[in-house]
This record gives structure tokens, C-alpha cells and sequence, in this order.
């Protein structure tokens, strides 16, 4: 596993939105533990440690996602030509139905909506690859998301990886 570095910037730009949720979520729940409510509001307290519980949970589960977003298998090219190699997994990608969203020399970003092209349903599990091309080495990173959900499943990735890595070393061997 490799996990990609940003500067400092990037880094607080990359976690933003979970950085918000997590500080206002902090503030609710800080609010609701310090103030003095009078008693005609009896539920104004139990209310602001509720959203800010709610925030903070999004908030982690955001910061989980972007987290994983940076965390890249890597596989070693051992002299194969990285512009061939790119080529090959486009060809890979498409033969099993995947969706190519932006190609370059050392990015592919592809999508699809089926898990194992085993269905077609609209509300199958959507997939997220991207395999860059650094110096000799491929990396890898896979997100699944359940359908009307921004949640990550875990579990799935790993295998997906591996079929991926799987095609390439049959094809290029």
C-alpha cells in the first residue's frame, strides 16, 4: 500500500469539507454542554448535542473517504513500458465494460456501474479506479459506493484491484 503526499495546502484543501463538519459539529455539541437553557426549552439542549453528534459522524466518515482516496496499491512495471502498459489497461478496462472518464500517459480514471458484470441494474454499487503511472510503478486505488449513498464499502476494492492486476500480468506476460 503507498499513500500519495500533498503539501500542506493541498492537504487542507484535500480534508476541507470534514474539517467544516468536524468544527461545527464540536461548536454544537460545546454549545449544548455549556449553555444554560431556560426551562421552557427542555429540548433546545438534547437538539444541539444530537446535530453535532450527527455532524462529527459525517464529518469522520468524509474524512474516512478522502483518506482512502489518497491510499494507491502498488504494483512494480520491472521494465515494461509505461506508455504500453497504459494501453493495455485501457484495452483491459474495456473489454470488461468499464467506462474510461479521462486517459493520459501516467492517469486513467475509470468508472462503472456494474460490481462483476454479472448485473445490470441501475442500482448496482458504482466503482471509481485510478491507476497512475509513476516512474516504474503502477499504483492503484478503488472506491465502490452503494447506489444513492456516498458511503465507501469495504471489501470490495481489494478484489477488484486484483482482477484488474490479474488481466494485466495475463496479457503482458
Amino acid at each position: 500500500m503507498k499513500r500519495i503526499k500533498l503539501s500542506p495546502i493541498n492537504l487542507l484543501f484535500h480534508y476541507s469539507l470534514s474539517i467544516i463538519l468536524l468544527f461545527t459539529g464540536g461548536s454544537f455539541i460545546y454549545k449544548g454542554v455549556t449553555e444554560d437553557f431556560p426551562k421552557e426549552m427542555p429540548f433546545e439542549e438534547h437538539n444541539l448535542l444530537l446535530i453535532g453528534t450527527v455532524m462529527i459522524v459525517a464529518g469522520m466518515l468524509t474524512f474516512n473517504r478522502e483518506f482512502r482516496k489518497l491510499e494507491f496499491y502498488a504494483i512494480s512495471l520491472n521494465g515494461f513500458d509505461p506508455s504500453a502498459a497504459a494501453t493495455l489497461i485501457v484495452d483491459i478496462l474495456k473489454e470488461n465494460a468499464w467506462l474510461i472518464d479521462e486517459q493520459g500517459k501516467d492517469k486513467i480514471i475509470a468508472s462503472g456501474a456494474n460490481y462483476d458484470n454479472r448485473t445490470n441494474r441501475i442500482f448496482s454499487a458504482r466503482k471509481l479506479l485510478t491507476i497512475l503511472i509513476v516512474d516504474d510503478t503502477l499504483l492503484l486505488n478503488c472506491l465502490v459506493e452503494p447506489p444513492g449513498s456516498n458511503q465507501v464499502t469495504f471489501g470490495n476494492t481489494r478484489r477488484i484491484v486484483i482482477k484488474v492486476v490479474d488481466a494485466f500480468l495475463l496479457k503482458a506476460s
